[in-house]
């Protein structure tokens, strides 16, 4: 926890000199999102329910203290809380101490399946800490491209603007009035993009000025052969998908206790008392044995419980199936996009190198190389997303933060 606030305030002091860049974002949104700190809760949570469950197996040794006073007429086996005694004519009370101790022998596999439960509860509850993590990442990415990429067009139109307006002679009211109009709207634009990462990054105002580029456009192809390839990784590193299977695996737990309750049980007791009758001195008692006990009969309630336990695994191992099916999808449909948005950022590139400035420019000149420009923005800019949206449905990112 220090560490985290030690982190967070020497970005909080960067990000006022020096500026701030995704990566920053990405780990400022993480330390002050309020469901991944409530997600981090339950995992805390899952990880001691998890230790509590591995004591089951763990000998239990309890001490205590015990006073009966009573009045009897003749020689009785007494019975009280602490257990049977035989007493004398004439006794008044009776005062101790026990220590008890308890060992679980054997449950039928009832507490093994339980701290089985209590695993994959734990991988249960990490992977939503790390499916909220996946998408916080995602969504700080996206608003950071539509700050950084409505910055440049802004750039693009101010500079348009000062060359239309250097130029003399009439004929350029029209395209500088379209391109003063579009400048606006580009910084209502501007102004939501910089508003809406502050709301996701949630921590003190970061204005625009302080947002640098540091994006980098894709340098590998992606090929047809890629498309297994990712489907393994976004099986494998999922969080959804992790835990669902968790879920189905806890499921079929509680389908295999359901069925150990017809297991005897079977514990290793051993007591030893110290005690101090009215017509004595000190005594003390010593005992140690086995207890055995069967479940006969209960009214079929457990075998309900069965049905119902059987249900519940069914209907997950479907959604199982139903989910690596949406998951490979998602994933060809992410390359598709990536191997797109890659020829368009590849044919807008080459018309921005055909385009040449003429030494006399008009304004109809500037208006093309403004569009070329912005042309080979908008390209760049879906390429970058559809490589972050990739990196979203793999999952193949989550652990660098």
């Amino acid at each position: 926890m220090k560490r985290a606030v030690k982190i967070f305030v020497f970005l909080i002091f960067c990000s006022k000199i020096f500026g701030i860049c995704l990566e920053e974002c990405i780990k400022l949104a993480i330390m002050n999102n309020t469901e991944i700190f409530l997600a981090g809760q339950d995992l805390e949570i899952a990880k001691s329910k998890l230790n509590q469950a591995k004591t089951v197996n763990f000998p239990k040794l309890q001490l205590g203290a015990y006073y009966n006073r009573y009045n009897l007429n003749y020689p009785a086996i007494f019975s009280s809380a602490i257990g049977a005694f035989n007493l004398e004519e004439n006794s008044q009370f009776l005062y101790g101490t026990r220590i008890v101790l308890t060992q679980p022998l054997y449950t039928g596999g009832k507490n093994k399946t339980l701290i089985k439960q209590a695993e994959q509860n734990l991988l249960s509850a990490k992977s939503v800490y790390l499916t909220m993590k996946n998408r916080l990442i995602y969504n700080v990415r996206k608003s950071y491209v539509d700050v950084i990429y409505l910055k440049k067009k802004h750039n693009i139109l101010k500079n348009a603007i000062s060359q239309i307006e250097k130029i003399k002679g009439k004929g350029k009211e029209g395209i500088l009035y379209k391109n003063t109009k579009q400048l606006h709207e580009i910084e209502i634009k501007l102004t939501d993009a910089i508003f809406k990462l502050n709301s996701i990054v949630d921590t003190e105002f970061i204005d625009i000025e302080k947002i640098e580029n540091t994006l980098e456009v894709p340098e590998e192809n992606f090929l047809e052969e890629d498309v297994q390839k990712y489907i393994v990784i976004a099986l494998e590193k999922r969080p959804e998908f992790s835990g669902l299977r968790a879920r189905e695996f806890i499921d079929s737990l509680s389908v295999e206790l359901g069925k150990n309750f017809r297991f005897p049980n079977i514990d290793l007791f051993s007591t030893y008392d110290y005690l101090k009758p009215s017509q004595g001195g000190w005594l003390s008692n010593f005992q140690v044995g086995m207890s055995l006990s069967i479940p006969l009969f209960d009214g079929g309630a457990r075998w309900q419980q069965l049905k119902e336990k059987n249900a519940l695994f069914k209907k997950t191992k479907a959604l199982v199936g139903s989910k690596e099916e949406e998951i490979k999808r998602e994933v060809m449909e992410a390359l598709e996009k990536l191997k797109l948005s890659q020829k368009f950022y590849e044919l807008a590139g080459k018309q921005k190198e055909e385009f040449s400035m003429p030494v006399k420019a008009i304004p109809e000149d500037i208006e093309r190389w403004k569009e070329a420009n912005f042309d080979i923005l908008d390209a760049e800019r879906k390429f970058i997303l559809a490589k972050f949206y990739l990196s979203y449905v793999t999952g193949e990112d989550i652990e660098k933060y």
